[in-house]
């Protein structure tokens, strides 16, 4: 059984509401309309970032948490900027709180300085097929460390992961690049 949503595991400080980053956010606003036709039931689960092209070199643009993928605005998304972990909070720009995995895209990003984009998503049929790709060792609650630190462990053997119990990290040079990895984990299971 999948645990119930409760929101973002942390603490948000943010340092304003406007960011450029006007062409990272057409391209994550595509691609999450591109990631609707992968047969998911809630589209407000999951998450999609990009590296941020200015500022800070782990700087990230993400998208916001419970919003329909579907119809995301660009103006819906946000910046992260930082993690302060002793006071559990997550640095960002934006008007709406950053994804609840903001925690595992900022590690995904640290972790592996050549990834540019990452795609968390609940795709039922590699789900269902999880024995047949990489998959995280141990299940832990969403938006935790945990979770994060399981993920990257198992991405420095796969670009694309089962988060046991929970869905699918896919990371890439680019967001093409983690969609074209989703297409073929799912073409491979026809």
């Amino acid at each position: 059984m999948a645990e119930e949503y409760i929101g973002v595991k942390f603490k948000v400080l943010f340092r304003g509401s406007k960011f450029g980053e006007t062409n990272v956010r057409k391209e994550l606003v595509r691609a999450a309309k591109r990631v609707c036709r992968f047969g998911i039931k809630d589209m407000r689960t999951g998450n999609l970032s990009i590296r941020a092209k200015s500022g800070g070199e782990n700087d990230f643009v993400i998208t916001p948490t419970g919003v329909d993928k579907s119809k995301l605005e660009a103006e819906d998304l946000v910046l992260v900027t930082g993690f302060n972990e002793r006071a559990n909070m997550v640095e960002a720009v934006g008007t709406r709180q950053p994804s609840s995995e903001s925690l595992m895209h900022l590690l995904v990003y640290y972790g592996f300085p050549k990834v540019g984009a990452i795609i968390h998503a609940h795709i039922p049929s590699l789900l269902e097929h999880a024995d047949k790709f990489e998959t995280t060792e141990e299940a832990h609650p969403y938006g935790t460390k945990g979770l994060a630190k399981e993920a990257v462990r198992a991405l420095e053997k796969s670009d694309l992961v089962v988060l046991r119990g929970h869905g699918v990290i896919a990371i890439g040079k680019d967001l093409n690049d983690c969609l074209d990895t989703i297409e073929k984990a799912m073409a491979s299971l026809k």
